[in-house]
């Protein structure tokens, strides 16, 4: 059965739906002032009335389109889930310019320091498993602040273990709450995309990378003036833990609704498609390894 065009475009998301929005919205300003002969329809919307914009006219459209501005809940929530995915890379990042200091004062190997940054994605491996059962539970929301609140907790651990084997403990179970509120944000996210009707979630990782330059500005300044490693994870611990808890009622109530899609059992991957999905595993897996090699094992250097 092939799918409606309106069936395929409720799917999109990311980049496709930027791109989707963009062309609509230049297709727009592009119509006629007057309706062309047939079967169009002139849809006066509020924008229209203000003075803003002319009149558009859609084949066969009576309603509303994007112009309508979400509902209040609806925008605090996309800057409440944004908040989240800032600190969610400021946390982590403001970590990573105190590890020499936290290699010295462990004196550890570099053999051990390796593979205690190397168990993190072991971690996160092993609690994915299990995250989307828990969202189903207990909703994205919850999941998200939750595991974000412990993320900081295990964060000031992992900045004052006092053993090795600690560090590499605290780190494995950085990793599997990582994962926790990274994928939770996402569901999250989408969830409140969904309700402003246009491709919002590229903004969210925007922020993510604006907060991962900001935390980590943060830790490369405590690092510079030799700040005590326990005055750090308490000076950011109070900054995370605020921001979670005052966008805590901002986010969206109740569960997040499935996308329940009706399949003809079980489905099996074409041997072509076989050795593209496994390239593209390989290629993502290569450039893990060089992001983590250059935020981690680098720092050992300096």
């Amino acid at each position: 059965k092939q799918k409606t065009a309106y069936e395929i475009g409720v799917r999109l998301v990311g980049s496709e739906m930027c791109i989707r929005d963009s062309v609509n919205s230049v297709r727009s300003w592009l119509r006629p002032l007057h309706p062309p002969r047939g079967k169009y329809s002139a849809v006066k919307t509020s924008a229209s009335r203000s003075g803003r914009r002319p009149l558009r006219y859609r084949r066969g459209v009576t309603t509303p389109t994007s112009l309508t501005v979400p509902p209040v809940h609806v925008r605090r929530a996309r800057w409440a889930v944004a908040a989240l995915f800032l600190l969610n890379g400021a946390g982590v990042s403001s970590m990573v310019p105190r590890f020499p200091l936290i290699k010295e004062n462990l004196e550890l190997t570099n053999t051990f320091f390796g593979l205690a940054i190397a168990v993190g994605p072991i971690g996160g491996l092993i609690a994915g498993l299990w995250t989307a059962r828990l969202i189903r539970r207990v909703g994205s929301a919850r999941v998200a602040l939750a595991a974000q609140a412990l993320q900081v907790v295990l964060f000031t651990f992992v900045l004052n273990a006092p053993v090795p084997i600690a560090f590499a403990l605290g780190i494995f179970l950085l990793s599997c709450t990582d994962v926790y509120a990274d994928i939770a944000m996402n569901a999250h996210g989408l969830r409140v995309q969904t309700l402003y009707g246009r491709s919002i979630n590229n903004t969210f990782h925007a922020f993510w990378s604006v907060g991962g330059v900001i935390g980590g500005s943060i830790g490369a300044i405590f690092a510079g003036i030799n700040l005590p490693l326990p005055w750090h994870a308490a000076i950011m611990a109070t900054i995370l833990l605020s921001v979670n808890v005052i966008v805590r009622p901002h986010m969206l109530k109740g569960h997040d609704h499935e996308v329940v899609e009706e399949t003809p059992g079980k489905v099996r991957i074409p041997r072509n498609m076989l050795w593209h999905i496994v390239a593209l595993g390989l290629v993502a897996a290569f450039a893990a390894s060089i992001e983590d090699s250059g935020s981690t094992l680098s720092l050992i250097h300096i």
